[in-house]
């Protein structure tokens, strides 16, 4: 099975999946074949051939009708449902046909097989498009469609001996008994992969405004109708000069062994194709190489039939212009089509596909009819009818690479669907909605909702609000009152003195210092002397607010305040600088450049800040420097970079520059430099931030190419660059398949979870640098939008993107990055990527190289596998070991344990690495249990560490009360061993033993807890309080990020 998998290339379980619609599609057209072949040799022997242009017009308008009549039914009938009745229609015309066999039946014949032909073939194409996903169909859709070809082998082959046993008129009952085993394998169909499907509802009262017109609105599918009219048109000419020919120099019984041995050939290159090229070739090259081969192959075809019969004779020509297009239209051409809906809504799909493959097919058909009769005027050799051919088969080829283009665009946006630009978010005040909305806010939101607002109306007039701003700012919170004081210092009419001046005696002291700012700015001297009072007194906030209110008064106090607060400002105690900057910001020039500068190089990083925030809007050189020294603190990063925009872009550009190319820059100096550096485009060094970024760790090496895509969003990287980015994608990518096989080594050893944590960590982290490297020629790209949907589970989106990659990204790139995301397991994903390895994974090498690598995390990891298992060949050199709290635990528990590994080395400092006290478990045990809890599941184990490292070990005896129903919910807790019993009064809920957790949602939400929690047994918890998880959640993203995500999908599976 494993070799018939990888043949046929299916993964494991999609046999299953694929055997219904195989069947189906070798029934359908089993019965095509023998229905074709009753049909042309009914037609062509007993009827005029003459009339053939006639059937074609014919043919058209009846399906165009026949189409309008399927879209109304297909908006209330499921599509199985469809397809049985379509069926079940199918077999008794044909029996019924059978009965009545006459002269006058054959026209009627010709055109109800196109009929019921079409639809049936559109029918299935829509069930199989709806069960696979774009990815699975470049793969499976060939093995489905070689059910046609070995159809048409079989029967085409076998198809003269038939007839001459059993007649031609065997051939309709033989079509009709195909069509009711293609309605088995159509229910087999359905209960694999359509169990639930129904028809989606109108909300009620809603309307449906689309119109008939508007099923090819998209300029997408308005290109696609054009290439299958074309391929139509072109398809009816050569079929109708191959039948005019035939029918010309052969008999009935001549011409129906003719046409099942053409089609049995035909069956038997198309079983190759679709077998063993069309999957490899489409997954290789694309979908735009699958539309090209019939197009050509027509040209050829075409050309070699009007130079006949120099070439060939001409039924041959014809004949082999017929079977190129047969071959290639249901193989190659068919499943590069079939491709092409993927990326269409569903129900877009299910209006234009019938309508452009029904009825646009079919009317080109009998505008070929109409080409034929009007040409027949003026010529009498049907070869001439190549011209046209080959004049609409340049604008075909021509509209394919459009398609192609429009296909990618679809596959975008399919993607970006639910994306929303809130950049271009714009609030109109004189929109009596928006208005009325911020108006609510004001009057019934919560605190933060209220706060929200005040920041939105922050740059728009305030007079629509004048009223509900002065509600609020009377009855408000100290925050808001605050908020609203700054906001109306230069408006009276808003909030007017009478309601500010008491405020200076408030007694939150950022409520007074704001009012007596707003005092100063409005200049209101009446208060004065209250504040010069002020300037003596011990509370330096109120200090040093009433000096900048003075100052900003310009009045006879104002020397004696700029004294004050220049005091203050460079005042040992940080507590009177930060008191003294917070009040400063709204006067001028309040400081030098050099006394800006001074602050600037302050110990403390709050005060830094603060400084970093008064350099905004300087223009003097001398500032730049010191800012750029700020940006190695993540803490005065921010502002230091927004205050560098105040400064000559080249000067600080050629900084920044001079910076990167430090030797001694510390990463997070890197990174900080490198980040601001994505600001100036046209000043910023892109070699050296691509050697730089390149040469560090993973952290920096997102940095730079964070930075990189956006100077490229900016104006496309120079090819030079891309092709030093590509060089870096190549060697990550050989780290990543290096990676994911030392993860495949460590699959099976049980004391290896936290190495497979960090090895896949990384692996992720470096996947998502990686599909950005990638997309730097494609800038626009929305790439964290892609990577949601690579790694978010849903099959559907993740395959869409796939295919956009595949389309954009070089050869060379495709084959490193799509393995990496793609549904394979890790022995293929390794499989593939061993052509890029540059050395042999080493498990040993690996873990040693962690343990001297200076960081803390990895070399803990590291240090505890070693001593799980620590062999005689292994000699720890100690004095590369870093002496961290972590480590030293590892150490610590190690060593307490009977027989511990560390006790036999003589060389190992246990005065360094032993703590005076052995903690209950190590921070790394207790990362091992959190990873255990599904609130820290996704999280990697790194950080975490950092929540273990603030979770206490409580214990409890048997029947012992953890916390009680309306206790405060301040802390969550995790069960490591033990039990515990949740109850309301006497009423059990539920017992959760080793591995749960309780209370998490109250350690969230802050609410009263719901229920009573009491031990069972004696039992050990890890509690974590909130107030400390808060402040780790403030400063660890990631373990907010991956909190909301867990807390984001059980609320989904609640809705759901």
């Amino acid at each position: 099975m494993n070799i018939f998998n990888k043949l046929f290339q299916m993964k494991p379980g999609e046999g299953k999946k694929v055997l219904p619609f195989f069947l189906c599609f070798f029934f359908t057209m089993g019965a095509f074949v023998l229905g074709r072949t009753a049909r042309d040799t009914f037609f062509l022997s007993r009827f005029d051939p003459s009339y053939l242009p006639h059937m074609m017009i014919l043919t058209a308008v009846l399906i165009g009708l026949t189409i309008a009549l399927m879209t109304k039914l297909s908006a209330r009938i499921p599509i199985i449902p469809q397809m049985i009745g379509t069926y079940g229609i199918g077999v008794a015309s044909f029996i019924l046909i059978q009965v009545l066999l006459a002269e006058w039946i054959y026209p009627v014949l010709y055109v109800w097989f196109e009929i019921i032909g079409t639809v049936m073939m559109i029918q299935f194409w829509i069930l199989t498009g709806s069960a696979f996903t774009a990815r699975e169909a470049k793969r499976l859709f060939s093995l489905i469609a070689s059910g046609a070809a070995i159809a048409n082998t079989t029967l085409g082959f076998s198809m003269g001996k038939l007839i001459d046993a059993l007649g031609t008129n065997f051939l309709l009952p033989a079509t009709s008994v195909f069509i009711v085993l293609a309605i088995g394998a159509v229910m087999m169909a359905g209960r694999l992969t359509m169990p639930e499907q129904t028809i989606p509802k109108r909300p009620a009262g809603r309307k449906d405004t689309k119109q008939t017109g508007s099923l090819i609105s998209s300029p997408y599918l308005k290109v696609m109708t054009l290439t299958i009219a074309l391929a139509a048109v072109v398809g009816a000419l050569v079929d109708y000069q191959m039948k005019i020919i035939v029918s010309a120099n052969l008999g009935e019984a001549e011409m129906a062994a003719l046409f099942g041995t053409l089609y049995g050939a035909i069956g038997l290159i198309s079983i190759f194709l679709q077998f063993f090229v069309t999957g490899r070739l489409l997954s290789r090259f694309g979908v735009l190489w699958g539309l090209m081969f019939l197009p050509v192959a027509l040209f050829l075809g075409s050309a070699m039939l009007l130079l006949t019969p120099m070439v060939l004779p001409v039924v041959l020509s014809s004949v082999m212009t017929k079977a190129g297009d047969q071959i290639f239209r249901f193989t190659l051409h068919d499943t590069s089509s079939q491709l092409l809906w993927l990326p269409v809504s569903p129900q877009d799909k299910g209006k234009a596909k019938p309508f452009i493959d029904g009825t646009v097919k079919n009317v080109a058909a009998g505008i070929a009819g109409l080409l034929i009769i009007g040409v027949s005027y003026f010529i009498e050799d049907v070869r001439l009818l190549s011209i046209l051919s080959i004049i609409m088969l340049v604008v075909w080829l021509l509209t394919n690479f459009k398609l192609k283009t429009g296909y990618v665009s679809e596959l975008k946006k399919a993607i970006e669907k639910r994306r929303l630009d809130f950049e271009e978010l714009e609030i109109d005040v004189t929109d009596p909605i928006i208005v009325e909305t911020i108006r609510k806010t004001l009057s019934k939101g919560d605190d933060h909702q209220k706060m929200f607002a005040l920041n939105t109306m922050k740059n728009l007039p305030l007079t629509p609000w004048k009223s509900d701003i002065l509600a609020l700012f009377k009855n408000g919170s100290a925050d808001l009152k605050g908020k609203i004081l700054i906001m109306t210092s230069k408006h009276p009419e808003i909030i007017p003195n009478n309601e500010v001046i008491p405020l200076i005696d408030h007694e939150d002291d950022t409520v007074a210092a704001r009012a007596m700012i707003s005092c100063g700015i409005r200049r209101n001297v009446a208060t004065a002397d209250k504040l010069s009072d002020l300037l003596t007194g011990s509370n330096d906030i109120r200090k040093a607010a009433a000096a900048a209110s003075l100052i900003l008064m310009q009045n006879d106090q104002a020397e004696d305040a700029n004294k004050v607060i220049k005091g203050m400002l460079f005042d040992p105690n940080n507590d009177v600088q930060l008191a003294a900057l917070s009040s400063v910001g709204h006067i001028a020039n309040i400081l030098s450049d050099e006394g800006v500068a001074i602050l600037l190089n302050d110990d403390s990083p709050e005060v830094r800040a603060r400084a970093a925030q008064l350099a905004t809007n300087r223009h003097g050189e001398s500032l730049i420097s010191p800012l750029i020294s700020n940006l190695n603190d993540p803490h005065t990063l921010p502002v230091a970079r927004r205050a560098l925009r105040s400064f000559d872009e080249s000067i600080v550009a050629s900084r920044l520059n001079d910076a990167l190319k430090e030797a001694d820059l510390s990463d997070q100096h890197l990174l900080g430099v490198i980040r601001t550096l994505s600001d100036y485009r046209e000043g910023a060094d892109l070699k050296a931030m691509v050697e730089k970024g390149s040469s560090r760790s993973l952290v920096v090496t997102k940095e730079m190419v964070d930075s990189l895509l956006k100077l490229s969003r900016q104006s496309p990287l120079p090819k030079n660059h891309i092709v030093r980015t590509d060089a870096l994608l190549h060697k990550m990518a050989a780290e990543t398949y290096l990676a994911l096989t030392l993860l495949s080594q460590f699959k099976e050893d049980s004391e290896a979870n936290l190495v497979r944590d960090h090895i896949t960590t990384t692996i992720v982290k470096e996947k998502g640098v990686m599909l950005k490297l990638a997309l730097l020629p494609f800038p626009d790209s929305p790439i964290e939008t892609y990577m949601h949907a690579l790694t978010a589970g849903e099959s559907g989106a993740q395959s869409n993107v796939l295919e956009i990659l595949d389309n954009l990204l070089t050869k060379e790139n495709r084959d490193l990055i799509i393995p990496l995301f793609d549904d394979s397991d890790l022995t293929e994903k390794i499989a593939k990527g061993e052509q890029f390895l540059q050395e042999k994974a080493d498990t040993s090498k690996t873990v040693t190289d962690w343990l001297y690598s200076g960081k803390t995390w990895t070399a803990a990891v590291a240090l505890d596998y070693l001593l799980q298992d620590l062999t005689t060949n292994v000699k720890i050199e100690w004095n590369n070991v870093p002496m961290d709290q972590i480590v030293r635990e590892v150490c610590t528990v190690n060593w307490a344990k009977d027989g511990s590994q560390l006790k036999g080395m003589a060389d190992f400092p246990h005065n360094q690495f032993i703590l005076k006290e052995a903690p209950m478990y190590s921070t790394l045990e207790k990362t091992i249990f959190m990873k255990g809890v599904d609130l820290f599941r996704d999280i990697s184990g790194e950080e975490v560490s950092h929540v273990a490292q603030i979770a206490e070990e409580r214990e409890f005896g048997k029947e012992q009360i953890i916390f009680e129903e309306g206790d405060a919910g301040d802390s969550m807790f995790i069960i490591v061993d033990g039990a515990v019993r949740i109850h309301k009064g006497e009423k059990e809920i539920a017992v959760l033993s080793k591995g749960k957790f309780i209370g998490e949602m109250a350690l969230l939400d802050q609410e009263p807890r719901s229920a009573s929690i009491t031990s069972t047994e004696e039992t050990t918890l890890l509690e974590i309080n909130g107030e400390d998880f808060y402040d780790l959640m403030a400063s660890r993203m990631e373990i907010m990020q991956g909190i909301v995500k867990v807390l984001t999908q059980r609320l989904r599976k609640a809705i759901a």
